[in-house]
């Protein structure tokens, strides 16, 4: 996970298993990514997630959850979008556009 805060450039690492797929990496960096801004006291700011895996963006915004991975990074978006204007990303192949 890569954090741009404040003009501070954070890199956090997380091993998630020896047989996870990109798509539950993708997933869980979604989810680290709130939480951490979430248990960092994150509120009334704008925040912009980017991530560059579309079937992670699609299945986050999806009405219908598939995998715990994605509806823990969901619910995670969820809540911090109850402190934060959450804004689609800017890079990658769309936009992480969680539903408030």
């Amino acid at each position: 996970i890569q954090l741009l805060y404040m003009y501070i450039y954070i890199l956090y690492m997380y091993h998630i298993g020896e047989h996870s797929t990109v798509f539950q990496a993708e997933a869980y960096a979604v989810e680290q990514a709130a939480k951490l801004l979430i248990d960092g006291g994150t509120k009334n700011k704008t925040i912009i997630i980017n991530c560059d895996s579309q079937a992670a963006i699609k299945a986050v915004d999806s009405t219908i959850m598939k995998s715990k991975t994605t509806q823990r990074a969901r619910n995670e978006l969820h809540k911090l979008g109850k402190e934060s204007n959450v804004l689609p990303g800017r890079n990658g192949h769309s936009a992480l556009i969680p539903l408030l």
